[in-house]
């Protein structure tokens, strides 16, 4: 029936158009054409479904199912609720409009990837990757996903890039002396030299004073159990008292039965089993070193980036907040709202 009508708009068009000149004709036929394409694209995209408008961007539904569909996965296979399963999908929605006030933001302030950033993007990728990126193509082409495809996701990430290191980042400050005050609180009052350890205890405390053979008995058999290739926090879940990763210690404070037991040690080995006050242990080095000093300099860099990428982040927060408010925004109801899951399970949101 459609085909039909457009069939008889177009007859009368061109006939028309015909008597006047045989170009208008041909350039009426071009522009209903074109008029019917567009038409056809937006019924498509109405029968896929629509999740979200933001602005003038949209979001569809099966943008969201798509990237929800790993963690659903999951989820189902671990026995997940309909609730649940429905909270993982409005999640993925507000990802989605996130990324469609990313866009916005981007044609606003025009800061679109162009094909220069994105060919070096992906040369960069594929020579971390020790291919090259022809090589990076046909991978891509042969897991179903069209190069063409390829290319925008690379967009969308260096556009978000430029928005969130160039607008947003922007408006981090770091001051000198607040890098100094931390360099002073972390690496200044650490020790200058001598040696430290990262080591890990296996512990069992008796439940009695009679039952320290008991427990001793338990610590033996879990040493034969990781001596002979177990994980030791495999071994101690269920079985040890403690928590076995000690972490980095310097020799300074190490407890006297500690220090003997992991000074004869080599990385990977373990001690003899040995009875005190606090239970029956033995212990595995992990590592040790040389302590290095940490002049400022050195460290400085690293505080730096370190604040920076905190700051960044609360940064982040408010600015996507503020284009919120600015932006309008339109659930379509086929997705969850993630509002629906900030009240308790069964309530029924207010009207």
């Amino acid at each position: 029936m459609r085909t039909s009508h457009l069939s008889h708009v177009i007859a009368s068009t061109l006939l028309s158009a015909a008597l006047a000149s045989p170009a208008l004709a041909q350039g009426a036929l071009e522009g209903l054409i074109e008029d019917e394409q567009a038409a056809a694209a937006e019924t498509s995209l109405l029968l896929e479904g629509i999740a979200a408008q933001v602005g003038a961007e949209i979001v569809l539904v099966s943008e969201v199912r798509e990237l929800a569909a790993p963690t659903v996965a999951r989820a189902k296979a671990a026995g997940a609720s309909e609730r649940d399963l429905r909270m993982v999908e409005a999640q993925a929605l507000e990802r989605l409009i996130e990324k469609a006030l990313l866009r916005i933001v981007v044609k606003r302030a025009e800061l679109q990837a162009t094909d220069e950033e994105i060919d070096g993007t992906i040369s960069e990728i594929a020579s971390d990757n020790g291919i090259t990126a022809e090589q990076l193509r046909a991978s891509v082409e042969a897991q179903g996903l069209p190069y063409s495809a390829y290319r925008q996701r690379i967009a969308g990430e260096i556009e978000q890039s430029k928005v969130v290191n160039g607008v947003i980042g922007s408006r981090v400050e770091i001051k000198p002396e607040e890098v100094k005050a931390i360099y002073d609180a972390e690496f200044a009052s650490r020790p200058q030299s001598g040696r430290e350890f990262h080591a890990r205890s296996f512990v069992v405390a008796p439940q009695a004073p009679d039952q320290s053979e008991a427990a001793c008995s338990a610590v033996r058999a879990a040493r034969v159990r990781v001596a002979a290739g177990e994980d030791l926090f495999d071994v101690a879940n269920g079985v040890a008292t403690m928590d076995p990763e000690l972490g980095w210690v310097h020799e300074s404070k190490l407890a006297p039965w500690l220090e003997a037991a992991v000074r004869p040690l080599a990385p990977g080995q373990l001690s003899e089993v040995s009875e005190e006050p606090f239970g029956c242990v033995f212990v595995q080095l992990v590592e040790a070193r040389d302590v290095q000093p940490v002049a400022f300099e050195d460290a400085q860099r690293a505080i730096t980036n370190k604040l920076y990428g905190e700051r960044l982040d609360g940064e982040y927060e408010k600015f996507i907040s503020e284009i919120r408010e600015h932006t309008y925004i339109e659930r379509k109801g086929v997705v969850a709202s993630i509002e629906e899951f900030m009240q308790p399970a069964g309530a029924t949101p207010e009207s």
